[in-house]
């Protein structure tokens, strides 16, 4: 099993991952932005905690699952060049997300901000964040890489469902 080619226990592990890196990631952007920004805050304080959890797995899985189906043209040239297969992946899928928020955002703001109250928060957040975002985004990224890497290569996979289980237990409490 390989973070760079998919699977479902690599899915698993990536959202073991997601489990324990959203908390840390929502800590340090609330303290990042507390009396600078107010659509950060307003994303995990204010919406419901299932939207901006949702949000953020199912827009970073898909650029995963991007990068994964990708890497089968990228792999053989980091061979080549004697990149790391890991370190690829990561400048692989940054780019990816790069351009997956470019167009998330120019969609985005090219919509009636009346749309939805998902494309209105949006607008406004691009507007405060600007690039910001997409660097946030990236760093959130290479972190999320890194600790599934490290579950997929370290945790055992029942380990890995339990540490799911009890972060999944422990936000119904805190978060209802």
């Amino acid at each position: 099993m390989e973070l760079y080619h998919f699977s479902l226990p690599t899915l698993l592990y990536w959202l073991v991952a997601f489990s324990i890196y959203e908390w840390i990631a929502i800590w340090i952007i609330l303290s990042f932005s507390k009396n600078r920004l107010t659509t950060p805050i307003e994303y995990y304080k204010t919406l419901p905690s299932w939207v901006a959890v949702s949000g953020d797995f199912v827009y970073t899985t898909a650029i995963l699952l991007t990068a994964q189906l990708l890497f089968r043209w990228v792999e053989p040239y980091a061979i080549r060049f004697l990149v790391p297969k890991l370190i690829a992946f990561i400048i692989l899928a940054v780019i990816i997300q790069w351009i997956f928020d470019i167009i998330f955002a120019k969609t985005v703001l090219s919509l009636p901000s009346n749309f939805s109250k998902y494309v209105s928060y949006f607008q406004r957040y691009i507007k405060e964040v600007s690039f910001g975002a997409a660097i946030s985004d990236s760093i959130w990224m290479i972190g999320w890489l890194l600790l599934t890497a490290l579950f997929i290569k370290y945790v055992p996979l029942h380990i890995a469902v339990l540490v799911l289980s009890l972060s999944a237990f422990t936000w119904l409490v805190v978060k209802w």
